[in-house]
């Protein structure tokens, strides 16, 4: 009987592991990760903010990491290696000690250890501390945005020792002087967004420090005289960017500046719409009537000379 009972349990056992195991195999998880877990006080620790889909493709990822501001100053938030290349909003330090963020792919990622983004962390106080994820979650690439349920989220423990008898040698800077990677704006309209006005989107990679912001302008095509006067001034954007030339045919310039001041300027055509349509064919309606006008005084005064 006792081996009986001792099958049973065995056989449950069994059963428990197959159908559960599979389900934490399959977890979608985001760590913090770090090469040291241990440190003294002001030593520079690079810490990675990891994905794994486990072969579910996702395309958006957002949260929050939470360190204590007692016991650390975060430095160099760096995306330059990024699986993501959207970011609607960029890793930022919060005054409460978090960092939050929320970035994308268009085409999907899946695979594990996905650079989401880095940043250093300098220890400022003896102690043990934890880093941790909060609010976070994320979207599948399935053309639904599904959210994914479930996600583990793995922190990192860190401990601080006594600086004492160390020397500490200040990081050195990065030199940067290479221009982020080519991108493509593209002009496009949606009726999702900003009532089916015109929008350019872009997103750029850098390498070395990362993207630190964007600059756009807008200039007239086919505008020689009031194009000048007309066409907007370089400003600070993020993307995607609602185009405040409308109507007429613009060339849309866009800058992405690195962390270091590098930038690349890359352009875009923005089409001639339905209403600036209508206002070009006035335009060569009435100087057609113009041109007719000029010639028929023209002839006019021409005959009354011969006579």
């Amino acid at each position: 009987m006792l081996r009986k009972i001792n099958k049973i349990i065995l056989f449950t056992a069994f059963l428990s592991g197959f159908f559960i195991l599979p389900c934490f195999a399959n977890a979608q998880s985001l760590s913090l990760v770090s090469d040291q877990s241990t440190c003294k006080v002001g030593e520079n620790i690079s810490v990675v903010l990891s994905l794994d889909t486990s072969y579910k493709p996702i395309n958006v990822v957002n949260g929050t990491i939470n360190f204590s501001k007692e016991y650390f100053d975060v430095e160099n938030i760096k995306t330059g290696d990024s699986i993501l290349t959207l970011w609607p909003k960029r890793p930022t330090v919060l005054e409460n000690g978090t960092i939050i963020f929320t970035g994308g792919i268009p085409n999907g990622f899946n695979g594990s250890n996905g650079n989401i983004f880095s940043f250093i962390l300098k220890p400022k106080k003896i102690g043990e501390q934890l880093v941790s994820i909060s609010n976070a979650a994320i979207f599948l690439n399935n053309g639904f945005g599904t959210k994914v349920d479930g996600v583990t989220l793995i922190p990192l423990k860190i401990k601080i020792a006594s600086a004492e008898g160390q020397i500490i040698t200040p990081p050195q800077p990065v030199i940067d002087k290479i221009k982020p990677l080519p991108f493509t704006p593209v002009v496009s309209r949606n009726t999702s967004i900003a009532g089916n006005k015109f929008f350019v989107s872009f997103s750029a990679v850098d390498k070395e420090t990362g993207i630190s912001y964007y600059e756009i302008r807008e200039k007239y095509v086919l505008v020689p005289f009031f194009g000048p006067w007309l066409s907007a001034d370089w400003q600070k954007s993020e993307t995607p960017y609602i185009l405040k030339l409308q109507h007429w045919w613009s060339k849309v310039y866009v800058r992405a500046y690195d962390g270091a001041g590098n930038f690349r300027e890359e352009t875009a055509l923005k089409p001639l719409d339905r209403q600036g349509l209508i206002i070009l064919n006035i335009l060569i309606i009435i100087g057609i009537i113009i041109l007719l006008a000029a010639l028929f005084i023209y002839f006019k005064l021409s005959r009354r000379r011969r006579r």
